[in-house]
């Protein structure tokens, strides 16, 4: 009974050890390149906030599918009013709803500050999601 107990325990042991070496996959390798679309916004928001972040939610999921996948772009929404939020805010100067692109290439960051335009543009959906998808694109390049 002992032999058969440590014949167990061994099996039991080994197939612990090799189980994460087969189940695992290769790491994805993050690009060193992606952009960053970052919406903001606080605890309450009116109609025009929804929209932008929907308008910019269907942009991206609709144009930029395959970059979503490999995470060279990176659709975030953003909750000001939580504490876990505040550095983001402070490091983009965002203190209400904001639509920010950052390009991270090499450790270096290049803002594109969309707020002014998507709050004066977001009536004519159309317009802004294609003005949207070409700045994304912009920054790909």
């Amino acid at each position: 009974m002992m032999k058969f107990f440590k014949i167990y325990l061994f099996m039991t042991l080994m197939l612990l050890a090799i189980s994460p070496l087969r189940m695992s996959s290769a790491p994805r390798k993050s690009p060193t390149t992606y952009v960053e679309v970052l919406y903001f916004h606080g605890k309450v928001r009116c109609q025009t906030c929804n929209d932008i972040e929907a308008s910019a939610s269907k942009v991206v999921r609709a144009s930029f599918a395959k970059e979503l996948k490999s995470r060279q772009v990176v659709y975030r929404v953003v909750d000001i009013s939580q504490s876990k939020n505040k550095a983001l805010a402070r490091r983009y100067q965002v203190s209400w709803s904001s639509l920010i692109l950052v390009r991270h290439h090499a450790g270096k960051e290049k803002v594109v500050n969309l707020t002014n335009y998507s709050f004066s543009h977001i009536a004519d959906k159309q317009a802004f999601q294609k003005e949207l998808e070409r700045q994304i694109r912009m920054l790909l390049k």
